[in-house]
């Protein structure tokens, strides 16, 4: 996929039945209602930023063999996904930001 798309009118969008390993530039379509992610075989991730699309009504995810979200989460929909993914962004930002304090290597001190 493109590493972005800008397509400000697309609503429905249909990639069904494919080998898509990512859909991350997909969170630039901010203009979807409905996405179809169905019997795509190698798509394990569905992006944290995807909670962004707030016209996003419809989400197919059936036989897509997904680790993020879990499949526990993706069987109760759409809502179910979105939150997921919209605490795992803001987990992500909080281990950013705690790396940033305490560093990669460690705690270490800080000058006063």
């Amino acid at each position: 996929m493109p590493p972005s798309l800008s397509w400000p009118v697309l609503e429905d969008l249909d990639i069904s039945d494919n080998y898509l390993k990512a859909v991350d530039p997909l969170v630039s379509v901010k203009s979807l209602v409905r996405l179809n992610l169905s019997n795509n075989r190698n798509l394990k991730y569905l992006p944290a930023a995807l909670h962004e699309l707030h016209r996003l009504k419809e989400l197919d995810l059936t036989q897509t063999p997904l680790i993020t979200p879990p499949k526990q989460i993706a069987k109760h929909g759409l809502e179910a996904v979105m939150a997921f993914l919209r605490n795992m962004k803001d987990k992500v930002k909080w281990d950013v930001a705690k790396i940033a304090i305490v560093g990669l290597e460690g705690v270490r001190s800080l000058p006063v």
